[in-house]
């Protein structure tokens, strides 16, 4: 059973971080100071994290949170918990080292499902180390069918060869693989079977997913096919996700980061794309996807 320690300083937002992640099986702690939290990791290293926003403090014996796990257990993920008044800085939240963020207020939409996909990448990471360090180039090409299930199963293959590589950080390739399934979501789900993000906008959620799920034996959409090409190099990774859609003007996104995107939640794919790779790139039909990310590993001379 997975260990959670909660930093949350409303009771009431905690007990009900508790009483989601329970039902989920998790095993939670709960803390309402940086103090407390740091006693409950060093007393016994969780398998997560989830921390409210961390606030200024000048007492070193309770120094921010999240510095301290940097320092002291650096393999924990970390995943933020916004108020909608924070949402705004969701950039600069993520720069603070987490592999995800939920919001407060759609807790019951986003905290189960975020925590157990961390958690599970995080596992695979970490129980199949092996190191790649004769590695000069290496390529691989995936032709992906609109089926969003397999898409897990593809990044466990991405996420080994990542960590074999031995060019990034734990935490990296949690971010990068986490990056990467929201791009090639939204290739199948906006690309090839031209679902509108209107519809989640809009609160039909349940009408999206029926939507995509008939255009997936409807021609010309069954037809189409994702092609997801992934390059490793000493300098680090690119990855390429191309559609087969129609294509749209890459100049029309909407920036996540503006208030008034903060709450559809196209706009949190999106920015967590924009805040886990150096570069994102659209082609010129929108069809095509390029990120990339330096290496954090022998860029430091490891």
């Amino acid at each position: 059973m997975q260990r959670v320690v909660v930093l949350e300083h409303n009771v009431a937002e905690a007990g009900r971080m508790a009483k989601l992640l329970g039902e989920q099986g998790f095993t939670v702690e709960t803390t309402k100071t940086p103090a407390e939290a740091i006693e409950a990791c060093r007393k016994s290293p969780p398998d997560l994290v989830v921390t409210d926003m961390p606030e200024p403090r000048t007492d070193v014996e309770a120094m921010s949170f999240i510095k301290w796990l940097h320092q002291h257990q650096r393999q924990v993920p970390i995943v933020l918990s916004l108020s909608k008044s924070e949402e705004i800085c969701a950039l600069q939240a993520l720069e603070t080292g987490a592999v995800s963020y939920i919001r407060k207020r759609l807790l019951e939409q986003d905290l189960p499902q975020t925590l157990k996909n961390t958690y599970g990448l995080l596992q695979r990471i970490t129980s199949q180390k092996r190191i790649r360090k004769a590695l000069v180039r290496a390529e691989f090409h995936y032709e992906l069918e609109n089926d969003p299930s397999i898409t897990p199963a593809v990044l466990a293959g991405v996420e080994d060869e990542l960590e074999t590589s031995g060019l990034f950080e734990t935490a990296d390739i949690t971010r990068m693989i986490i990056g990467l399934h929201e791009a090639i979501d939204n290739a199948i789900f906006h690309g090839n079977l031209e679902v509108s993000s209107a519809l989640r906008d809009a609160g039909a959620t349940k009408s999206y997913f029926e939507l995509a799920e008939a255009r997936r034996t409807q021609a010309p959409y069954r037809d189409r096919h994702v092609q997801f090409l992934m390059r490793l190099m000493r300098e680090g990774a690119e990855f390429i996700v191309r559609d087969e859609g129609p294509g749209f003007d890459p100049k029309k996104i909407a920036d996540p980061t503006a208030v008034d995107n903060l709450e559809r939640p196209s706009g949190r794919g999106l920015l967590l794309i924009r805040s886990f790779f150096d570069t994102v790139e659209h082609g010129p039909t929108g069809s095509e996807l390029r990120l990339s990310r330096k290496a954090t590993k022998m860029a430091r001379g490891e």
